[in-house]
């Protein structure tokens, strides 16, 4: 039966471990996640609509035109919640996520005015 043992230099075996460090440390970086957030049906943009990373717990609100820009890392769910509209959770897979919020349904049967 033959030996198999064989050696390895020691600056093969550096640059390995090197390579699989830099590999590792390239994928935990966070990306900064851009989109715009809309209401479905009509399209228009929502100004003001809190966009929450769940895992950083890092929150941001959208501008005038509904755009957004939050650091997060890739698989990273983010939360989307706006007064009047369904809150959405999403996952981040890209650079870019555009979300379309569904308006919540009344829930009012009466309104009681009550005047001084």
């Amino acid at each position: 039966m033959n030996n198999l043992n064989f050696y390895i230099p020691i600056r093969y075996r550096l640059f390995f471990w090197l390579l699989l460090f830099t590999a590792l440390c390239a994928r935990a970086q966070d990306i900064t996640t851009t989109g715009t957030v809309s209401a479905r049906g009509g399209g228009e943009s929502l100004p003001g609509v809190s966009v929450t990373n769940l895992a950083s717990k890092q929150t941001v609100s959208t501008d005038v035109n509904g755009k957004y820009a939050i650091k997060a890392k890739s698989g990273t769910v983010l939360s989307f919640s706006y007064v009047g509209f369904v809150t959405q959770e999403q996952s981040v897979k890209g650079a870019t996520l555009n979300v379309l919020l569904d308006a919540k349904a009344n829930d009012l049967n009466e309104i009681v005015v009550v005047g001084y």
